[in-house]
C-alpha cells in the first residue's frame, strides 16, 4: 500500500527510508518484486495445465478382458497418488517456493518498517492466502483417499494442488500487480474526484498517508503532502454546467481556497476527505494557523450541498470542539458577550445528538462555557443532562479516540469550581471526591493534558477550602513524574508542587536549604500565552500561582539569596 501510495502521487518530496531514496525508486524495486513473484507461479500453473491435456500423466491404460465373451479393452486406471509420482513432488515444490519467495523477501529491516509504520510488512496477507490454501486442501484430501473413480481423484489432486498457487497469484495478480498499474494515473486526473472508484481512493489514501507522517513526527512533509492534495480538488464544476453560467458568486471563495462552485461539484466521499484532510493540517500547525483551517473547515461543511448526504456527520464535531478551544485559549477574538462561542456550542450540541458519546461531550462544552461566563445556573443544568447522558465505563476512550481529550471528566472537576463559586463548598468537596473515585481511576493516563487541567480544578478546590493535604496526597499519586517533561504541561508541575509544599496550610516541613534553587525555579517560571489563558479560562492562573509562590515567601529571609532579583 505504501508503494502504491507514492507512486499514485508521484511526489519527489515523500522520502522513505533512512538512505534518503524516492517512492519511484523503491516503486520500482518493489514491481520488480511483484513481477519476480508472479512468473514464479507459472510453472506451477503449466504443469497442472499439461497434466490435464496429456492423460498419461495423470492415469495408465490397464488391459481388461472379459470372461464371457473373451473381449479385451483398454481402461484407464488412475495413477495420480502412486509413490514416486514425480508430477506430484514436482506440484507441490513449484507451488510452495512462490509461497515461500514471497515470505522472505516481505521481511524488511527494523528501520525500514520504523519508517513505515504498518504498512510495508506483507506477510499476514500472504498468511491469510497460505491459510485459505490449506483449508481447501484438508476439504480435497479426504476426497482423494476416499473415491473409487479416477475422474474424481483426478479433479480432488487438482484443486488440491493448485489451490497454493492460485491463491497466490490472486493476491499477486490482482491485488498487487493490477492494483499497481492503476495507481500509475497522474495526480492531475483525480481533479474532479467524483465519478471514478479509484478517484475516490487517491485522495483518500492521501489521508491515510498524511496521518502516518504525523504519527512519526514529519509534519513539514504532511503539511506538504495535504496542500498539493487539496489543490488537486479545487477547480471543479458543478455537475449541472448551465446553472454555473453567469454565475458570479459561484467564484466567492468560502475557504481554504474552495470556491462555492468547487464545494457543488464535491459529493459527500470528497467532502469527507476534505474535512479529514483539513483537520490534519490543523493539528501539524501553530495556533494562529489551526485557527484558520478550522474556521475553513467548518465553513465548508455550512456551504456545501454534500454535507446534507453524509452518513456520519460526526466528521464536523472534532472541529468544533478545537474551535471552542481556540477561542478559550484566546486565539480566535469575539465579542464580551462571547456570541461566537455561544453559536458554535449550540450548533455543535443540536448536531451531536446522532451519537451519545459526541452528544455528551457537546453538552460539556455548553456547560463549561456557561460556568466560564459566570452564568452557573445554566451550566448545572447543562451538566446534569450531560451527567446522565455520559457513561464513565464506556465513553471515555471514544472521546479520546475522536477528541484526543475526554473533556467530559474535565468538567466533572470544572463543576467542583462552580460549586465552591456560589458558596457550597460541602457539596464542592462533594464533587471533588466523587471524581477522586470514580472519574480518574478509569481516564487514560498517556493523556497528559486532560489529566492536569482535571487536578488543576481539583488542587485549586482543595486548597482554597483548607484540605492541602489531600490535595498533596492527590497531586502526588496521580500526577506522574513524567509530566515534567511534557511539551504542554510540563512547566506547571515542579511550580504545583512547590506551591502546595510552602502555602500556609501545607502539612509539609518546608526545607529551607532548597529555597534558593526554589526560588529560581519560580523566577524562571514563565507560561504561555495559550497555556495560561486555557488554565484562567478554568478558574486559575499559572502567573498568579506564580505570584502566589513569592507571596509566602515574602517575610521569609535567606541571606545567600539577593532578593532584589
Amino acid at each position: 500500500r505504501a508503494w502504491r501510495i507514492s507512486a499514485l502521487f508521484n511526489n519527489p518530496l515523500m522520502k522513505i527510508g533512512r538512505n534518503g531514496s524516492t517512492s519511484s525508486e523503491i516503486g520500482r524495486v518493489e514491481k520488480a518484486r511483484q513481477f519476480a513473484i508472479a512468473i514464479m507461479t507459472i510453472p506451477s500453473l503449466l504443469l497442472q495445465i499439461v497434466i490435464v491435456a496429456l492423460s498419461s500423466s495423470r492415469s495408465s491404460i490397464q488391459l481388461v478382458t472379459t470372461g464371457v465373451y473373451g473381449l479385451t479393452f483398454g481402461v484407464h486406471e488412475c495413477k495420480n497418488m502412486a509413490a514416486g509420482s514425480w508430477d506430484l513432488y514436482a506440484s507441490i515444490v513449484l507451488a510452495c517456493f512462490p509461497m515461500a519467495v514471497g515470505y522472505l523477501i516481505n521481511i524488511r529491516p527494523k528501520s525500514e518498517l520504523d519508517d513505515l509504520p504498518d504498512i510495508v510488512d506483507e506477510r499476514k496477507s500472504l498468511e491469510s492466502s497460505f491459510a485459505t490454501s490449506i483449508c481447501l486442501f484438508v476439504v480435497t484430501s479426504p476426497i482423494i483417499s476416499m473415491s473409487m473413480s479416477p475422474n474424481v481423484k483426478v479433479y480432488a489432486t487438482l484443486a488440491a494442488t493448485l489451490v497454493l498457487p492460485l491463491s497466490l497469484c490472486h493476491y499477486i495478480g490482482l491485488e498487487k500487480v493490477l492494483g499497481s498499474m492503476r495507481s500509475r494515473m497522474p495526480l492531475q486526473k483525480i481533479r474532479n474526484p467524483i465519478n471514478t472508484l479509484d478517484n475516490k481512493n487517491s485522495p483518500l489514501a492521501s489521508v491515510r498517508m498524511a496521518e502516518m507522517y504525523m504519527n512519526i513526527g514529519r509534519k513539514e512533509e504532511s503539511i506538504q503532502l495535504i496542500d498539493e492534495t487539496l489543490n488537486s480538488l479545487r477547480g471543479g464544476t458543478s455537475n449541472n454546467v448551465i446553472s454555473n453560467i453567469g454565475q458570479k458568486e459561484g467564484k466567492e471563495e468560502i475557504g481554504a481556497g474552495f470556491t462555492r462552485n468547487d464545494l457543488k461539484s464535491f459529493d459527500h466521499y470528497t467532502l469527507d476527505v476534505v474535512i479529514d484532510l483539513l483537520k490534519l493540517k490543523a493539528q501539524a500547525v501553530d495556533p494562529k494557523s489551526s485557527a484558520v483551517v478550522n474556521i475553513d473547515a467548518l465553513r465548508i461543511f455550512e456551504n456545501c450541498p454534500a454535507a446534507s448526504k453524509l452518513k456520519d456527520v460526526s466528521i464536523i464535531f472534532p472541529v468544533y470542539n478545537w474551535v471552542g478551544l481556540l477561542i478559550k485559549g484566546g486565539t480566535i477574538e469575539q465579542d464580551d458577550m462571547c456570541s461566537l462561542e455561544v453559536d458554535l456550542a449550540k450548533r455543535y450540541c443540536y448536531e451531536a445528538q446522532v451519537q451519545a458519546y459526541h452528544y455528551a461531550r457537546a453538552l460539556g462544552s455548553l456547560a463549561e462555557m456557561c460556568g466560564r461566563t459566570g452564568r452557573y445556573s445554566e451550566a448545572f443544568e447543562y451538566f446534569d443532562i450531560m451527567e446522565k447522558v455520559y457513561m464513565k465505563e464506556v465513553h471515555p476512550k471514544m472521546l479520546t479516540k475522536a477528541y484526543k481529550v475526554d473533556r467530559c471528566a474535565l468538567v466533572f472537576a470544572m463543576v467542583a469550581l462552580w460549586e465552591m463559586k456560589v458558596g457550597r463548598k460541602d457539596k464542592a468537596i462533594e464533587r471533588v471526591n466523587f471524581v477522586i473515585e470514580n472519574i480518574i481511576p478509569n481516564y487514560d493516563k498517556k493523556d497528559f493534558i486532560g489529566l492536569y487541567s482535571m487536578m488543576m480544578s481539583i488542587v485549586r478546590v482543595l486548597k482554597w477550602t483548607g484540605h492541602v493535604d489531600q490535595a498533596i496526597d492527590v497531586y502526588t499519586k496521580f500526577v506522574p513524574p513524567e509530566t515534567e517533561h511534557h511539551f504542554a504541561v510540563g512547566e506547571f508541575y515542579k511550580p504545583m508542587l512547590l506551591l502546595l509544599k510552602i502555602c500556609d496550610d501545607s502539612p509539609v516541613q518546608y526545607n529551607k536549604k532548597d529555597m534558593v534553587a526554589d526560588i529560581e525555579l519560580a523566577l524562571e517560571f514563565d507560561p504561555g500565552e495559550m497555556g495560561d489563558n486555557m488554565f484562567t479560562s478554568d478558574g486559575w492562573s499559572m502567573k498568579s500561582m506564580a505570584a502566589e509562590i513569592y507571596h509566602q515567601w515574602q517575610n521569609t529571609r535567606n541571606e545567600s539569596f539577593d532578593y532584589n532579583r
